[in-house]
C-alpha cells in the first residue's frame, strides 16, 4: 500500500485528505505486519528451524519476528515522512535507527552477553527508537480515522507492484537460506 500512498498522497490538498491517506495506510501496514508476524509466531518451530537451523533458540526465533517487524514498520513510517516532506524527521529516524540500534546490539551482545538474541533485539530498539521519532513527527498527520475508498485506490495502485518486492525479498533471505545450508554441509570448503 506504500506505493499507492506515495503516488497519491503529494496531490492530496487539504489537511483532512492528507491524514485520511496517512492514517489509513499506516493502519493497514501495522495490521498487516501485525497478522504476518502472528502467523510467524504461530509456526515458530518451523521458523526457528528455517532462520537459524536446528541448534536455534525459539528466543532468539521470536527476537527475529520482532526485529522483522521493527524494521518493516520504521521503512514504513520513514517513508511517510519523507511523504510528507519533512526531511529533518527522516534524517532524525535514520540516525535514531542507526545509533540506538548499533549501541542497544553492543551493550547486549558485548556486555550483557546475549549473542544473536542480543544482536536481534538491539536491532529491534534501534527501529522502535526510528518509529518513535516519525510517530512525533507525523503527529500533525495522522488521526484514529480510516477511509475505505482511499485503501482501495492505494491498494490499486500498489497491488501490481507486490510480485517484484516479493521477488527481491525472496531472493534477499534465499540468499540466507543457501548460504546456511552450503556452510552446514561443506563447512572445511568455506574456511579455507
Amino acid at each position: 500500500v506504500a506505493q499507492g500512498f506515495a503516488r497519491y498522497y503529494p496531490e492530496a490538498s487539504e489537511p483532512e485528505e492528507k491524514r485520511a491517506f496517512a492514517s489509513t495506510c499506516l493502519a493497514f501496514v501495522v495490521g498487516s505486519y501485525a497478522v504476518l508476524a502472528g502467523i510467524v509466531v504461530l509456526l515458530s518451530n518451523t521458523t526457528r528451524v528455517w532462520l537459524f537451523g536446528e541448534q536455534g533458540s525459539a528466543g532468539a526465533a521470536a527476537l527475529a519476528v520482532a526485529a522483522i517487524f521493527s524494521a518493516c514498520l520504521s521503512s514504513n513510517l520513514a517513508s511517510l515522512v519523507r511523504w510528507d516532506q519533512r526531511p529533518r524527521a527522516a534524517a532524525l529516524a535514520t540516525t535514531s535507527i542507526s545509533l540506538a540500534g548499533h549501541l542497544g546490539s553492543v551493550v547486549l551482545v558485548a556486555g550483557v552477553g546475549l549473542g544473536v538474541e542480543g544482536l536481534l533485539a538491539g536491532q529491534a530498539l534501534g527501529h522502535l527508537s526510528g518509529c518513535l521519532v516519525c510517530l512525533v513527527a507525523l503527529r500533525p498527520v495522522l488521526a484514529w480515522t480510516w477511509d475505505a475508498a482511499r485503501l482501495r485506490r492505494m491498494l490499486a495502485f500498489s497491488i501490481p507492484i507486490v510480485p517484484s518486492s516479493l521477488a527481491v525479498l525472496a531472493a534477499y533471505h534465499l540468499e540466507r537460506v543457501a548460504i546456511r545450508e552450503i556452510r552446514e554441509r561443506c563447512p572445511r570448503r568455506l574456511k579455507h
